[in-house]
Formats: structure tokens, sequence, C-alpha cells
């Protein structure tokens, strides 16, 4: 999926309503001043990685802080199997889209849109 949207230029993390409804006015400013460059597209999609990755941090630690330490321990497991999960499937993603900058870029929005998913998803199950 990702291969065909990276050869239209469109990244699934852009085409999903409820992942672009999360994020930010900077990232959406930046993507729109990339146009079709890779390598711009690429540094937008890193550094909304790296906003996206904090928030979600941000809700991890405040999970773990109300957790029991029965629930902290499933909580950490939780998130060491999400991660090698979203390793794997970003790799799957980046192998479909081929080479050089159409694979960087769909691991990159791979990337991202997961991090988002996956903060939500604990917002949800935090409250």
């Amino acid at each position: 999926m990702i291969a065909l949207f990276a050869a239209t230029a469109l990244s699934f993390a852009q085409a999903d309503p409820e992942i672009q409804a999360q994020m930010t006015p900077v990232y959406l400013q930046c993507m729109a001043a990339a146009g079709r460059v890779p390598e711009r597209r690429l540094a937008c999609m890193t550094a909304e990685t790296e906003r996206q990755d904090h928030r979600l941090n941000v809700v991890y630690r405040r999970m773990r802080t109300a957790a029991s330490p029965e629930d902290r321990i499933e909580l950490r497991d939780m998130e060491r199997a999400w991660i090698q999960m979203r390793d794997s499937y970003c790799a799957a993603d980046r192998a479909r889209a081929g080479a050089g900058s159409r694979a960087a870029v769909a691991f990159a929005d791979c990337y991202l849109a997961e991090t988002i998913e996956r903060r939500v998803w604990l917002e949800h199950r935090g409250n």
C-alpha cells in the first residue's frame, strides 16, 4: 500500500484522515512547501515523527506513573512488542517501495503513522 502511495507522491499518513487530523500545523506547512521533493518530504516526516514521539512518550510516562507495579510490567512488555511490530511492519513497507528515496519516504511515513496511532491508542486506553 505504501509503495502505491509513494508512487503517486502521496503518503499513507497524508491519505488517512484520522492520521492527518493528528498532524501538527508545522508539519502540514512543511509538507506543502516540500512539494514532490522526496528529500524535503523526508525532512518534514522526520521532524514530525520527533514531535509525535515526544507526545507518545508523555502519554506513556503518565500511564506508567499511574499504573500499579504489575501493570507497569505489562505496559512495558506491550510497548516492547509494539516497537518490534512497528519496526517489522515499516521495514516491510520500505522493502515494498523499492530502493532509494521512495523506500526512505515509505519507511518514514509508516514510522510516523504508527507512532501517531500508538499515541492515540494509549490516550484512549489511559482514559
